[in-house]
């Protein structure tokens, strides 16, 4: 038998959104991240 899956991945651009699509990283809801690269340069310095 196959187990269901449950899962998202989070799409979002703009820098201001960093923290929260950090939070929600942290937080697993969501398991990976589409953005461009000024967001994912801000999350990146966050941690």
């Amino acid at each position: 038998m196959f187990a269901a899956f449950e899962f998202f991945i989070g799409i979002a651009a703009g820098a201001k959104k960093s923290e929260s699509i950090l939070a929600a990283l942290h937080g697993k809801l969501i398991i990976g991240l589409i953005t461009n690269e000024v967001v994912a340069q801000a999350i990146l310095d966050k941690i």
